[in-house]
């Protein structure tokens, strides 16, 4: 009776991908062997053979509709540390193999590294996992979910946490005390003084014995003789103490200690810009929380019957598989398997950050793969429930509660509307163009793109009446048009675009509108904006060496002053200075006022003076200076 109630069954399949080939299927587990699957996973993961690794939820249905796939585990999703295997089981890892789910007394392993259809036998041992203590495995599984294997949403942010107090108890461990280190430092210093001063005595002795023999000493060099000797022997003595009396990690600690307080002296430059008339820092942008206030938000809405649903998707009646309000199942097969390889390079570039975020940083993450899904769906003519599916089971891999994927998805409108939420939902967009169009670097700035959106510095206060205006321009876009023709002309448009935006987000820029041939964005910091035009034009000149075909060649300029905001654009005197300045540009050339200049001073940016140019509707000539972005660019925001 209980097989008649079925209607289907699920299997976890190991699938892993090498450098420049295709992903194959490496083994497959029951349902019940989670643990085992999530081992396996964890072990390929660990094999350099392997780039990727993605471990699916398999549903088979009877009825002999095709079967439905989702993400229980991939690359770049953070997992505490390796998981061992329970008695009986068999992990994929040192000898690659996976095992049949089938019953019997022996389970056959496919060997990845033998010769094709060799397959070897291992014998299960007693006790294996049929009669294994539904206690233990009852363990086996919290311990997975508190590695953050499983158990989605919360046990991915108790694997970050984890694994970030981890890393602080390691960078404690291994580094003393500033403390001990000075006082290290202090007894070498004393006891090479006293090493040095002793060892006056015999030189003194010595010059004594050469002068009574008769030879003769130039007066100048007894006087540095004895001085010369000393600052020897000290200077033997410490580097011989310091072998013995320092330690490991050490000189790191002073490094450190001196890196923070050039920091810190950064920070103050900053805040002087800040200071001038750019708005104040806002110290508590790391407790921000859209997500959590998102699902206070729907529970409030829902009523006290959705409390219990909140974790389990809403699951009622006939749900789809997925547990999903808008399911990934639904999705054509060819753009939902291109999200989910965007996913996967995506994450295989912040891997290092992935375990840090913080839920800002989540939320912003969420948002780069909204903006990246968007722009797909577009492409590929999907739907809004097409779009959002996609969007639903990448959100919902990295850590989403699947309750939370639908009304996120239902709220992307109105995160456009808000600046710093479009800044990353555009770089999202610009990085899933340029992966289409199969570049390699398509996703290079993410990191600094999640850097800048979680630091404290871009939650910032809006600017009270002062803003930074750029303006960039295509050089010559008209001739581009004729000589590229229409094809050629838009694809040089959306390097530009895709450009501009992800320097935009990496600098806390606002995008404020598309002018054709450029784009207009406003800045609360003046550092943060002359460094985004800095990293514009490097990155397009990097684009210039690589695809001298399709050279795109932009103009920048920026102003700072008052300017009145009405319905998300600007207007005034500041904006039309800053328009000008641009035009009187040349190309790959970024112009300044002397307000922008004035607010940066302190800063390691370079300026030349450009010389006075008359400007339409302003009575004197204007003083203008040019940005040297081809030095090395310094991180100032």
């Amino acid at each position: 009776m209980a097989a008649a109630r079925a209607v289907y069954t699920t299997t976890f399949v190991l699938y892993c991908r090498a450098p420049q080939g295709d992903w194959a299927r490496q083994g497959e587990w029951a349902e019940t062997d989670e643990f085992e699957a999530l081992s396996a996973a964890h072990a390929a993961d660990d094999e350099a053979k392997w780039q990727a690794v993605r471990l699916m939820n398999v549903r088979t249905y009877p009825d002999g509709r095709a079967p439905q796939e989702t993400i229980a585990w991939m690359t770049g999703i953070p997992k505490a540390g390796k998981v061992k295997s329970r008695g009986g089981g068999s992990v994929v890892g040192d000898d690659g193999g996976g095992r049949d789910s089938g019953g019997g007394d022996t389970q056959v392993i496919a060997g990845r590294d033998g010769p094709p259809g060799k397959r070897k036998k291992k014998k299960r041992r007693k006790g294996g996992p049929e009669g294994a203590s539904e206690t233990y495995k009852k363990i086996a599984k919290q311990q997975l979910e508190a590695a953050g294997a499983i158990g989605g949403a919360q046990s991915i942010k108790r694997a970050a946490k984890d694994a970030a107090d981890r890393e602080a108890d390691a960078e404690k461990s291994a580094q003393a005390p500033m403390a001990a280190v000075v006082t290290r430092l202090i007894t070498v210093f004393i006891i090479a003084a006293v090493i040095a001063f002793v060892f006056k005595f015999p030189m003194q002795m010595g010059l004594k014995a050469l002068t009574t023999t008769g030879t003769e000493i130039p007066q100048y060099l007894l006087a540095g003789i004895i001085p010369a000797g000393y600052l020897f022997a000290f200077a033997v003595s410490g580097l011989i103490l310091s072998k013995v009396l320092m330690k490991e990690g050490d000189i790191e600690v002073l490094t450190k200690f001196l890196q923070s307080d050039r920091s810190d002296a950064d920070d103050d430059d900053e805040s002087d810009a800040f200071d001038l008339g750019l708005g104040d820092w806002r110290e508590d942008g790391e407790t921000d929380d859209p997500m959590g206030d998102l699902e206070d938000e729907v529970a409030a809405d829902a009523g006290p019957q959705s409390e219990g649903n909140a974790d389990s998707g809403g699951d009622g009646g006939t749900p789809p598989s997925s547990g999903l309000d808008y399911p990934p199942e639904n999705v054509p097969a060819e753009p939902r398997k291109s999200m989910l390889k965007f996913l996967e390079l995506a994450l295989s570039t912040i891997r290092s950050q992935l375990a840090k975020l913080d839920k800002l940083g989540k939320f912003g993450l969420n948002l780069y793969l909204a903006g990246a899904g968007d722009a797909l769906a577009k492409h590929s003519g999907l739907d809004s429930p097409s779009r959002n599916g996609m969007i639903s089971e990448a959100i919902v891999a990295i850590g989403t509660k699947k309750a939370m994927a639908g009304p996120f998805c239902d709220k992307f409108e109105e995160y456009e509307r808000d600046s710093k939420s479009k800044a990353m939902i555009e770089a999202g967009r610009s990085a899933m163009q340029r992966f289409i169009e199969g570049d390699e670097k398509a996703f290079a700035e993410l990191p600094r793109i999640l850097d800048g959106f979680t630091s404290n510095k871009a939650a910032k206060a809006s600017a009270q009446g002062v803003v930074i205006v750029m303006f960039t321009d295509l050089v010559g876009s008209t001739k581009m048009t004729q000589e590229l023709g229409d094809v050629g002309a838009q694809q040089v448009v959306r390097t530009h675009n895709a450009i501009v935006r992800n320097a935009l987000a990496a600098y806390h820029g606002r995008e404020v509108k598309h002018t054709g041939d450029g784009i207009m964005a406003v800045f609360s910091n003046a550092a943060n904006a002359v460094a985004s035009t800095m990293v514009m034009q490097q990155e397009l000149a990097k684009h210039n060496a690589a695809q001298g075909n399709l050279p795109v060649k932009v103009r920048i300029g920026l102003n700072a002053g008052a300017a009145v905001e009405e319905e998300d654009d600007f207007f005034g005197t500041t904006v039309q200075l800053s328009a000008r300045v641009c035009d009187k540009a040349d190309s790959e050339q970024i112009f300044v006022t002397q307000s922008v200049r004035d607010l940066v001073t302190g800063h390691s940016i370079q300026f030349r003076d450009a010389g006075n140019f008359e400007m339409k509707g302003i009575e004197k000539p204007v003083p203008v200076y040019e940005v040297a972005w081809r030095a090395e660019l310094q991180a100032v925001g």
